[in-house]
């Protein structure tokens, strides 16, 4: 199985997103701003946004710059995410040897900071530092640095002048955050906003920016997602769309994939059929599989199936229907409905003219999936490859059609009807792998 992990070597990238990560990093390493900056990757779920921070992370490491992994899914509340944010500052200021002697003040300061906070204790690197507890953790060592009635802001400004002499931006990735709740967006954000944005911080956070926006509109202005975005302006700084992947790369990518499984499992398929597969395979592609993440599901999904199937159908119809079942399943459900129709054509012809009421059917099908009227080409397309005397599809067209019934069965196509027998079996994959019993007949 393809799994979905993402990759952190250029040797892996496929989608060709080395100048993109390249060029981050040069901006990255000529921001000379000691302020906190955020750069914000804009992307879909399954995008590859993973991907390109881990190629980043890689990237920046080369050019000595400290980097470290935020994950807020994991932590539930507002304390707690803020107290993983010290703890990977504190590991950041750690790394740079000309700070160590700093490590023990920062840790207190952030301490002293955090009183306002109500912050756990928490024990970093043999140092024990009580967030919540000037009284306890490091102030035991180092005594009280803040003494008198010292603001918010010059508590703050205190960690910023020891942050300020970090030789290098400390780096935070901070990835997934569309997988995190409406409160927690919005704390998080909050956090970066308001009380961690000290210097030399570098935010780097992937996201789906609709998702995000809509999340921080319910608390930042009158619910409009466009109140979102334009707070999300106030906190990023370079905002970012990780690059556009079009339709032939993406189709590009499937077929690798395909490819080295075909290698792995040492299938070689039929010339014949093949270049009309690949045109009607790439329409489906261009309309409905939008991510490599999608890839990899379909892939996976026609592993398991070949292995249901490998003796009975030819692995183009099964890469067919296991598009059609993962990204159309309306469509799916349709033509299990309309089964009957697949296989209109009477076995013993190699050709059939089409009736009114064979029209009437094709038109009933096509009300019953609409909204997928954009692509009804391509599905109209696959289905005519896959199933060649349907009346679903192939109707109105006033002509005839010419596939050979031993061609058909000696390729094991899905659309073949035994011609000894005069009932039918089908079978489709429904759920993870269905079977259809219209009687019994031969399948391929």
């Amino acid at each position: 199985m393809e799994n979905d992990k993402p990759i952190s070597l250029f040797s892996e990238d496929r989608l060709h997103r080395k100048t993109f990560v390249q060029a981050l990093a040069s901006e990255i390493s000529n921001i000379k701003d000691k302020d906190c900056s955020v750069v914000g990757l804009y992307g879909k779920w399954g995008a590859g946004k993973t991907s390109i921070i881990k190629l980043l992370d890689e990237e920046l490491k080369n050019k000595y710059f400290f980097t470290a992994y935020f994950n807020p899914w994991r932590y539930k509340s507002e304390d707690i995410l803020l107290k993983e944010l010290f703890i990977k500052i504190l590991e950041g200021v750690k790394s740079d040897k000309k700070l160590e002697s700093n490590i023990e003040e920062l840790g207190k300061l952030l301490e002293d900071y955090s009183q306002y906070l109500s912050l756990p204790k928490v024990s970093f690197m043999g140092l024990e530092v009580d967030i919540s507890n000037p009284l306890k953790g490091a102030s035991k060592t180092i005594g009280t640095l803040l003494k008198g009635n010292d603001s918010f802001d010059t508590k703050k400004d205190k960690i910023n002048n020891v942050l300020k002499n970090v030789a290098l931006p400390l780096v935070i990735f901070i990835d997934d955050v569309d997988r995190l709740d409406t409160f927690e967006i919005q704390s998080l954000f909050k956090i970066i906003k308001l009380t961690a944005d000290f210097n030399k911080l570098i935010y780097v956070i992937a996201f789906d920016d609709e998702i995000v926006s809509k999340a921080l509109a319910k608390n930042y202005g009158t619910g409009d997602v466009t109140d979102g975005k334009n707070f999300l302006e106030k906190i990023v700084q370079l905002p970012l769309r990780i690059p556009f992947i079009n339709n032939q790369e993406r189709f590009d990518y499937t077929i690798n994939l395909l490819n080295v499984w075909l290698d792995e499992n040492k299938i070689q398929l039929p010339d014949k059929y093949q270049n009309d597969f690949v045109r009607h395979f790439k329409s489906l592609h261009d309309s409905f599989i939008r991510t490599p993440r999608d890839s990899k599901r379909l892939m996976n999904s026609v592993s398991f199936s070949h292995q249901c199937l490998k003796n009975e159908v030819c692995l183009f119809d099964i890469i067919l229907i296991e598009t059609i079942r993962i990204f159309l399943p309306l469509v799916f459900n349709e033509l299990i409905l309309f089964k009957y129709h697949l296989f209109s054509n009477p076995s013993e012809q190699n050709s059939y003219r089409v009736s009114n009421k064979e029209e009437d059917i094709g038109k009933n099908f096509q009300e019953k999936i609409n909204s997928y009227r954009e692509a009804l080409g391509s599905i109209q397309g696959a289905i005519d490859f896959m199933f060649p005397s349907n009346n679903i599809f192939n109707v109105g067209w006033q002509n005839y059609r010419n596939e050979k019934q031993e061609d058909l069965f000696k390729y094991q196509r899905i659309g073949f009807k035994s011609i000894l027998i005069g009932s039918l079996n089908l079978r489709l994959v429904k759920g993870i792998f269905q079977i259809l019993n219209l009687k019994k007949s031969k399948i391929a």
